[in-house]
């Protein structure tokens, strides 16, 4: 089924088969995982190591003003999309994988998917508004 997370603080797992993720509002060390489902997060702040991964289904993650950290976002099968309002410096940019600096970079943020895309954008920018339209 479907998990839903909202003002989460600390450090916390979420994950569930046949169902998405949805969070808004989070803080601290996240761990996120889906099968047959999708991952949409709006982060705070990160406060350790992060990963989210969706098998049939993509990430889009929102990431507020204070958020710095390092990215690793790979897809095998879909694209890598990093929101023109997210500050952001690659180290490497490819369609399938995109590695950088959010802010002036910290903690890791990994994102794997397999079948999906990944998309990081400012929780006031493009991403926000089109989720809050769905």
């Amino acid at each position: 089924g479907e998990v839903r997370l909202e003002g989460v603080q600390g450090t916390f797992t979420a994950s569930t088969t046949n169902g998405g993720i949805t969070g808004s509002r989070l803080s601290g060390r996240i761990d996120g995982s889906t099968v047959n489902g999708g991952v949409n997060g709006g982060l705070e702040s990160i406060a350790g190591d992060s990963r989210f991964s969706a098998v049939n289904g993509g990430v889009r993650m929102n990431v507020g003003p204070g958020v710095n950290a390092e990215l690793d976002a790979t897809v095998v099968n879909g694209g890598v999309r990093i929101s023109d309002d997210v500050t952001f410096a690659a180290d490497e940019r490819t369609p399938q994988r995109v590695e950088g600096r959010i802010g002036s970079g910290g903690p890791r943020i990994v994102v794997h998917v397999t079948n999906g895309g990944i998309t990081v954008g400012s929780r006031e920018g493009p991403v926000a508004a089109r989720r809050d339209r769905q």
